[in-house]
């Protein structure tokens, strides 16, 4: 694949691409596999106390943990789940591809979100580029930077 890994910090056009591409598999129709067949992570919201208990990583007491987390509604969707600069190629400002795609998996959408905010945090631009570029609503209680 031509290009190498990474994005430059204040390259909000490549950014802005990777949330278009972004977009559009998340706009793919799930796979028929039954592998795809179910959402893991929805699915492991129902034992997430017992797992936690379990793990002793939390300072609250468990029995609030369901009063943190909010259910979504949002529609499955095709998901890279592991979307962060060393996955995406780029020469210039090209994207030139998307690689290791082990962890896709159907999804939230929102699930695409946590490494690649941990990798763009750097430049809040990126991440707000991104966001455009998706299409991402984002409200006033989703921080998307200056």
């Amino acid at each position: 694949m031509a290009g190498r890994g990474g994005i430059e910090t204040g390259c909000t056009t490549l950014a802005r691409r990777l949330g278009q591409v972004a977009a559009a598999v998340h706009r793919l129709p799930a796979p028929a596999a039954t592998v795809f067949a179910s959402d893991p992570v929805r699915h492991r919201r129902v034992d997430r106390a017992a797992r936690h208990r379990g793990w002793r990583s939390l300072p609250l007491p468990l029995e609030q943990i369901d009063g943190y987390l909010v259910e979504l509604d949002t529609p499955p969707a095709v998901l890279h789940a592991d979307l962060h600069a060393d996955h995406v190629f780029v020469n210039g400002e090209v994207l030139t591809g998307i690689i290791d795609w082990g962890d896709a998996l159907v999804g939230d959408p929102y699930l695409e979100l946590p490494a690649l905010h941990l990798d763009l945090a750097t430049d809040v631009r990126l991440l707000d580029a991104f966001l455009d570029g998706y299409g991402w609503q984002v409200c006033d209680d989703f921080p998307a930077g200056p």
